[in-house]
């Protein structure tokens, strides 16, 4: 939030979240999901309980124009795009043919015992640079047609441990 502020406004001083940040008591228990709105100043804080999709299909959607390089109030880009999915739970963005994230979370995707992270994701979340920094994944640079080349598709985020959800098992079937 800082860096991202201090990007926008230049010369301000760093908001320290835990100055801010009261859970209440109905969201002790559970994952929560903490959503600070900022600008210059902290404008609101709101708690929700969070429910984690489990995808189990997907569809390639492209999106060459896109860029969510900062969280941001207005996803309507991505729900444009997440709109398309047709039949699919979820979508995979596919920028300059290169694959980038999923509507609401990072990728990771299984070859040989080693997991892979697109390299260039729309938003490189907290919990993947963790998970880089830990070498539980790789950045790589994947083409939307090299899916087929690997064994497992596994979506996370910050709310997400790595372990909670069973990894996707890829079609080799190129329609899926």
């Amino acid at each position: 939030m800082n860096r991202v502020r201090n990007r926008h406004f230049h010369e301000i001083r760093d908001i320290d979240l835990r100055d801010f940040i009261y859970v209440p008591d109905e969201f002790q228990d559970g994952i929560v999901k903490c959503r600070v709105v900022y600008g210059r100043l902290i404008q609101e804080i709101t708690f929700e309980k969070y429910h984690f999709r489990n995808p189990r299909t997907f569809k390639l959607v492209n999106a060459n124009e896109i860029s969510y390089s900062e969280k941001s109030l207005d996803r309507s880009a991505l729900d444009s795009l997440y709109n398309m999915r047709e039949e699919a739970d979820d979508i995979i963005i596919v920028k300059d043919n290169f694959i980038t994230d999923s509507y609401y979370a990072n990728l990771a995707f299984l070859q040989n015992g080693r997991w892979y992270t697109p390299a260039k994701p729309l938003l490189e979340g907290t919990f993947r640079a963790k998970l880089i920094k830990e070498g539980k994944i790789i950045p790589r640079s994947i083409k939307a047609e090299d899916i087929s080349d690997f064994s497992k598709l596994k979506i996370f985020n910050a709310l997400t441990e790595w372990e909670m959800h069973d990894p996707v098992l890829i079609s080799r079937n190129q329609d899926h």
